[in-house]
C-alpha cells in the first residue's frame, strides 16, 4: 500500500446551503430559485428533487455554491470548517489522507455533498470514490431502522476494512441531523475508529470525542447468531438455548424484537453480524 494511511469519513448536511441563503450571498439567485424554501424542505418532500437537479457542475446554483465555498470554506461549510481546523490542529496535509463523503438521503444534502466533493477534488485531496448517499439517512425516527442498515453496510463495512488494511480512521461527525449523527458515533465506535471529531459551534474549536472501546458482549453475539431467522418464543430455551432474562435484556437494548410470537433480530443487527463475520 502507498504512504497514505489516514482515512476520513465525512457526513455532509446542508450547512453550505443554509449559510448561502442566510447570508444572502446572491439575492438574485436565491429569489430566482426560491432557495429559501429548500432549506425548510422535509427530508421526504417530493420537492427535494428540485435542489437535487442542480447537483452538478454547470448549474448556476451549483457553481454559485462552489464559488462561495472556495472564497471562505471555514465560514461557508460546517464540515469543511471542522476538517480544516482538525488538519491544522493535527498537522495533516491534503496528500496524507483519503476522504469519503456520505450524504443524507435528501436532494439538498446531495447538492451540498457534491459541492464539497468538487471543492476537495480541486484542492487535490485523494477521494476514495464518488459521494455515497445513505438511504433514509436523515428521514426521521420512523426510518431509523432502514438508515441503520445503510450505515452498517456503507459506513461500518468500509471503516472496518480500512482498519484491517492498516489505516488510521477518522470520523468527521459535524454534518447531518443530530439523531443520525448520534448513530454515526455509535457505528464508528463499533468499528474501532481512531478519532471522532466535530466543530464546536459556540467556541469555534474542534471537539474530540473520547473513543472508548465499544462492542456487543461476546456471549450476546453467540445468542444473537442463534436467533437469526427467528425463533418461536415458546421454544427459546430448548431450541436456541437462550435464557429468558437474556431475551429481555436484548429486547431492552433494541437488538431484537418479539413479533407474532417469534423472537427475531433487528435488521440492522443482522447486517452487523454479516459484516463482522
Amino acid at each position: 500500500m502507498d504512504e497514505i494511511m489516514i482515512f476520513q469519513v465525512i457526513t455532509v448536511g446542508i450547512s453550505v446551503l443554509n449559510n448561502f441563503v442566510q447570508n444572502n450571498v446572491d439575492e438574485r439567485l436565491i429569489k430566482k430559485y426560491k432557495m429559501y424554501k429548500w432549506t425548510r424542505l422535509r427530508p421526504d418532500s417530493e420537492e427535494q428533487i428540485i435542489p437535487e437537479s442542480h447537483a452538478y457542475a454547470g448549474s448556476e446554483v451549483f457553481d454559485a455554491l462552489l464559488n462561495y465555498v472556495k472564497k471562505n470554506p471555514f465560514a461557508a461549510s460546517a464540515e469543511l470548517n471542522s476538517l480544516h481546523m482538525f488538519e491544522i490542529t493535527r498537522g495533516i496535509s491534503e496528500d496524507e489522507q483519503e476522504i469519503q463523503l456520505y450524504s443524507t438521503d435528501t436532494g439538498t444534502g446531495w447538492l451540498c455533498t457534491n459541492v464539497l466533493y468538487t471543492y476537495l477534488k480541486g484542492r487535490n485531496y485523494k477521494l476514495t470514490g464518488k459521494p455515497v448517499k445513505v438511504r433514509k439517512f436523515g428521514w426521521g425516527p420512523e426510518f431509523i431502522e432502514d438508515a441503520l442498515i445503510e450505515l452498517m453496510d456503507k459506513l461500518v463495512r468500509v471503516m472496518i476494512e480500512k482498519k484491517k488494511a492498516g489505516y488510521r480512521v477518522y470520523v468527521n461527525a459535524t454534518g447531518g441531523l443530530k439523531p443520525e449523527s448520534a448513530f454515526l458515533v455509535v457505528a464508528s465506535l463499533l468499528s474501532g475508529v481512531d478519532v471522532i471529531y466535530y466543530a464546536h459551534q459556540v467556541y469555534n474549536d474542534i471537539a474530540i470525542l473520547p473513543v472508548l472501546p465499544l462492542s456487543i458482549k461476546s456471549e450476546y453475539i453467540e445468542y444473537l447468531r442463534k436467533l437469526k431467522g427467528g425463533v418461536d418464543y415458546t421454544y427459546l430455551k430448548d431450541v436456541a438455548g437462550v435464557p429468558r432474562d437474556v431475551i429481555a435484556d436484548l429486547e431492552n437494548k433494541g437488538l431484537i424484537e418479539v413479533y407474532k410470537g417469534k423472537v427475531r433480530l433487528r435488521k440492522w443487527i443482522e447486517k452487523l453480524l454479516e459484516i463482522i463475520g
